[in-house]
């Protein structure tokens, strides 16, 4: 995580900027204290995405990740998740 206080951030947008494609996202302080985040656009497009997902979805999701990055197979341990019907809208 990058932090800029804001005089720092005044000072240094260009290079900001030009890291944020890599970073994804930038805090910025005054007094120390987070006030904001800068996020690149294809940071913000991905939490676009997210938005409106079921908690079904987040689970599948976590489990393909389980899988794939993690490398765990057995996601036995997600077996209890909810019902389709009962589920609800999750946003981060």
């Amino acid at each position: 995580m990058q932090t800029y206080s804001i005089a720092e951030a005044k000072n240094q947008l260009p290079r900001i900027l030009r890291d944020l494609t890599q970073v994804g996202e930038v805090h910025l302080t005054r007094y120390g204290k987070p006030i904001a985040i800068l996020l690149s656009a294809a940071h913000y497009q991905a939490l676009q995405r997210r938005q409106g997902l079921t908690f079904s979805d987040v689970l599948a999701n976590v489990r393909q990740h389980m899988n794939e990055e993690v490398g765990i197979e057995d996601t036995s341990l997600f077996d209890g998740d909810r019902h389709q019907q009962h589920d609800r809208d999750f946003a981060f």
